[in-house]
């Protein structure tokens, strides 16, 4: 059987601040039609090819075909270890290592609902040859010092292919207290920088670039606009039940038209909740979105004073907490 890519959407239940469940990035079907091969990690990735970079890793879970639930593995074997090594097998996921340019078969075993289910699937490697890097919001996007942020990363063969994985990152920040790659990270089709404490103009360099990507990290207060979502006129738009969370959005702009703040933003916002007795607030992103999540704690009027530090931009956010209703 000829295995298949499902590309997944970029929807796939995700709600601001929740969770992904499987089904939404690279799934490949078994030869014999046993098992579902899913890449960890490339949910909304952008990376949909299953092709690895040599020098790359891939972790990959196993469900029955359209399952969700996550099979224990019993084993795993790859027919050319000198291609595509098993470096790992866990619980619920295995890790194989790219060595060399080929093809490897790669044999699994998992425990089903009614025992032992066993399948394979053919899985090639081939050489990095060339980059692509570029942010996540746009072309006008700034991002914030001290923080981790992620950049959207293509890797290609020789012939402009799509390569997967993660643990390849030829690529340096410069000058260096713009800050470091996060070698660490396992996130298919990105790249998280930790950048660095001082705001400037900076470059990711490396010799698969076509040229270098521009970094421009600025500091809390090169902040110039603040706004946030479900508040008109200063009043509140928004309910939340006792004992639940919501977010709220936060919409912040850098001096220079367009230049949106991309990225996880650290110490750039202040939240203070004047009715700690109501509510609570503390700071998140996700996808393009900084956000406030505001967790009712009692019923009543919630205020949350949001500042940027060293600038006079400020709000109020104001929510009301209302009774949560337990049906008995």
């Amino acid at each position: 059987m000829t295995t298949l890519i499902k590309h997944g959407t970029w929807i796939c239940g995700l709600a601001l601040a929740g969770t992904l469940g499987t089904g939404c990035g690279v799934t490949i079907d078994g030869e014999e039609g046993n098992l579902s091969f899913e890449y960890a990690n490339s949910a909304l990735s952008g990376a949909f090819s299953k092709d690895i970079a040599v020098g790359a890793m891939v972790d990959i879970e196993v469900t029955e075909p359209d399952g969700e639930a996550l099979l224990p593995i019993e084993e795993v074997a790859s027919s050319a270890e000198d291609v595509l090594s098993v470096a790992e097998v866990g619980t619920s996921l295995f890790t194989l290592l790219a060595e060399s340019e080929g093809v490897a078969r790669i044999s699994v075993t998992a425990t089903g609902p009614e025992g032992s289910l066993s399948d394979a699937v053919e899985l090639y490697a081939a050489e990095l040859a060339r980059l692509e890097i570029d942010g996540t919001c746009g072309a006008d996007s700034v991002y914030a010092i001290n923080s981790p942020i992620e950049l959207n990363y293509r890797m290609l063969d020789a012939n402009g292919k799509g390569l997967n994985g993660y643990g390849l990152y030829p690529v340096a920040v410069e000058p260096a207290e713009g800050g470091v790659v996060n070698e660490a990270f396992t996130r298919l089709g990105k790249i998280q920088i930790h950048t660095g404490d001082v705001a400037g103009s900076y470059q990711l360099t490396s010799e698969l670039l076509d040229e270098p990507y521009a970094l421009t990290l600025i500091a809390p207060e090169d902040i110039a606009e603040l706004d946030v979502s479900h508040q008109v006129d200063d009043e509140n738009i928004m309910v939340v039940l006792a004992g639940e969370q919501q977010d709220v959005a936060i919409f912040a702009m850098a001096d220079g038209a367009g230049a949106v703040v991309c990225g996880p933003a650290n110490g750039a916002f202040e939240m203070v909740s004047q009715t700690p007795e109501i509510c609570e607030a503390h700071y998140g992103y996700v996808m393009g979105l900084h956000y406030v999540k505001v967790e009712g704690l009692g019923v009543g009027e919630c205020e949350i004073s949001l500042s940027v530090p060293g600038t006079e931009l400020s709000e109020t956010i104001q929510v009301q907490i209302a009774e949560s209703h337990v049906a008995e």
